[in-house]
């Protein structure tokens, strides 16, 4: 099964689902309420007022490759700069379904570094999206 993400960009949209965006995890948003309510005390329980969704977070972990550290680099900056936008779009692709969010500037968690992933100029990202769910 293949997945992937891509996130639209006015010059150029990023699709992280293979190399040099390798997909590396994907959490799709949790479908949660906040609700109103009202207690009292002589009712049993509580009385739905009214309810909307909440925010849900797409969480994306992507490895960035390269064949230079400056190119990972520069990868990264793209990948940042798609997402931190007032808003845009990123189109979640599963085993040939796809599933459109609406997208708030993102999160970005660039993981630690180490011997082995500079020697082979990677990068792991992690992308917090608020999305809205719907």
């Amino acid at each position: 099964m293949t997945a992937s993400v891509q996130f639209s960009h006015p010059s150029a949209p990023v699709t992280i689902g293979s190399t040099p965006w390798e997909l590396v995890a994907l959490t799709l948003p949790a479908r949660t309420w906040r609700r109103r309510v009202v207690e009292g005390g002589y009712q049993h329980g509580r009385a739905l007022i009214g309810a909307v969704l909440e925010t849900g977070k797409l969480t994306v972990t992507a490895r960035l490759s390269g064949t230079t550290w400056t190119q990972v680099d520069a990868r990264l900056n793209t990948l940042t700069g798609a997402t931190s936008q007032r808003t845009y779009t990123a189109t979640v692709t599963i085993g040939g379904v796809a599933r459109v969010f609406e997208c708030e500037p993102a999160d970005v968690y660039a993981e630690d570094v180490d011997r082995s992933k500079v020697a082979a100029y990677v990068q792991d990202v992690t992308l917090e999206v608020p999305v809205q769910v719907g």
